[in-house]
């Protein structure tokens, strides 16, 4: 007996020995809530006040998290509802530095978002539970902080203060058979779609005729675009009325959104094109105004990207789909179109770069490697080009222009100093040559007689084999009839030397007749 009992002593002193460490850790080491505070503003832990969050909306808590103790501590936290329709977004697990870290490692904000299920009608006392794990990284003791928030819910799906009622608001006394919720439902579409065709007929017209005096342009599509859009904007309280199912309701609301944004993508492009017409046709008859109608291509294209995209990406955060991920992977897609579009790129840019600088206009003259072309129309891809006959259209990609040089004829005025050749016989009176010359010109009616652009000059150029190759050199007043004038100066150089008795030369070419018994040609 005795022998037992030293037994039982010895085994009690071998488990004290092995436990004492952990008792005293625990009295003196262990994390306790004062090692650490928790709190969220306009929160009250005793008395709960809900936050009412709309179906299919989320709402957000700041918590803010301080370490007073001289450990490390690592942070986790876990989520749960007492209900079905909420839930949250994990956090990541943090770590928080000993009190007064110099870098403020001791402190820390997160942000927990709960999300509220759309398809749920207007609900009350839903609870959701954080819960904050804290652990001292030395001595792996930790300690749980529960948080509770309360959420209601203000669902617009409710049902059951619309039924059978017009508009949702007026109840329907009407007898059998017109007591059910059908016929509130017609009236209130029929009256919605009226509302809309008023306005599609008669406002937005008279609107429009205050930007441009043509009010068919608009009573298209803007007339029939409106009493649509309007009921599908209402559809959703209509179907509230004949009480249909929640999903349904959400699922052709989705739906009426995605094609209410088709077609108010539609007129915002009417109305934009309208907009931009208008402002850049009165800016082009400001004098000096840098903006003009040849701008119309850029904010073309930068309205339909904004279009697209805005109505594209409006249309599936619809339908709930995940936008960051769709714009990682379109970034991807466009940075491989650009390798492989590297040209139309280039032609792109380049047309932006030739409509924002403005080295020429629609109507100017341009001299291209010597040869003469007309401005037709400036695109953002292309130039249209006529020459001089305008018999033909020469269409350049604006990356081989851009990489022309080019001689604007038309930049500060429309005239141009025209160089017209001739020739005289050897020895005839050179500067009576010229006094005819000059005065033929200081009459005609095609030159600039004006003495900013000099006066007419008569030049000797070269030696021919013919006779003495002269030039006329002068100014003409227009550029764009250069031809017709060249051809007509021509006319009258010729009248006037004939007129003076000088003649042009010109090569001969002497032919004769082999006999058989005669003289040859060489024998004169």
């Amino acid at each position: 007996m005795r022998q037992r009992m030293v037994a039982l002593a010895f085994a009690l002193i071998m488990a004290a020995s092995c436990f004492a460490p952990f008792l005293v850790s625990e009295d003196s080491d262990a994390i306790s809530t004062e090692d650490y505070t928790i709190s969220v503003p306009f929160h009250q832990v005793t008395n709960l006040i809900p936050r009412i969050v709309g179906n299919g909306e989320s709402t957000t808590y700041s918590v803010y998290i301080t370490n007073n103790s001289e450990h490390v501590l690592d942070v986790a936290f876990s989520g749960e509802s007492n209900v079905t329709y909420l839930t949250w977004d994990p956090l990541e697990p943090i770590t928080l530095m000993p009190a007064g870290d110099p870098k403020n490692g001791d402190f820390v904000k997160v942000t927990v978002t709960i999300h509220v299920d759309e398809v749920i009608p207007s609900l009350k006392g839903g609870m959701f539970f954080l819960t904050v794990s804290i652990a001292d990284v030395e001595d792996s003791t930790f300690t749980i902080s529960p948080v509770t928030f309360a959420i209601d819910v203000n669902s617009k799906l409710d049902t059951s203060g619309s039924y059978n009622k017009f508009f949702g608001v007026i109840p329907n006394t009407l007898q059998d058979p017109f007591s059910t919720p059908v016929i509130p439902f017609l009236v209130s579409i029929l009256t919605v779609f009226l509302l809309g065709l008023f306005i599609g007929r008669i406002l937005i017209p008279l609107f429009a005729r205050y930007i441009d005096e043509d009010k068919k342009r608009y009573s298209g599509v803007l007339s029939l675009a409106a009493p649509i859009i309007a009921v599908l904007l209402y559809l959703g309280n209509a179907l509230e009325i004949v009480s249909t199912d929640l999903n349904l309701i959400v699922d052709l609301e989705k739906m009426a959104t995605a094609v209410f944004i088709m077609l108010l993508a539609m007129v915002g492009w009417k109305i934009y094109v309208l907009i931009v017409k208008t402002s850049l046709t009165r800016l082009g008859k400001v004098q000096d105004s840098p903006l003009d109608l040849s701008f119309l291509p850029i904010f073309t294209m930068l309205g339909k990207i904004v279009l697209w995209v805005g109505s594209i990406s409006a249309i599936l955060h619809v339908f709930g789909f995940d936008l960051t991920a769709i714009l990682m992977s379109a970034g991807i897609i466009t940075l491989g179109i650009t390798l492989g579009a590297q040209n139309v790129l280039s032609q792109l840019f380049n047309g932006i770069s030739l409509l924002l600088t403005r080295p020429f206009r629609e109507g100017d003259y341009l001299m291209i490697n010597n040869e003469t072309y007309k401005v037709v129309r400036i695109r953002l891809m292309n130039t249209e080009l006529t020459n001089t006959y305008n018999d033909r259209i020469i269409s350049f990609p604006n990356n081989v222009l851009a990489s022309q040089t080019i001689v604007n004829m038309s930049k500060n005025d429309r005239t141009f100093t025209m160089k017209i050749l001739f020739q005289i016989p050897y020895g005839d009176d050179m500067d009576q040559v010229e006094k005819v010359v000059i005065d033929m010109a200081n009459k005609s009616k095609y030159l600039v007689h004006d003495e900013k652009y000099g006066k007419p000059e008569v030049k000797l150029m070269e030696f021919k084999n013919t006779g003495l190759e002269m030039s006329l050199e002068a100014t003409v007043v227009d550029f764009s009839y250069a031809d017709n004038i060249l051809s007509d100066m021509k006319k009258e150089l010729y009248i006037a030397l004939a007129e003076a008795g000088i003649q042009m030369p010109y090569e001969k070419l002497r032919v004769g007749r082999l006999d058989e018994d005669g003289p040859s040609p060489r024998d004169g």
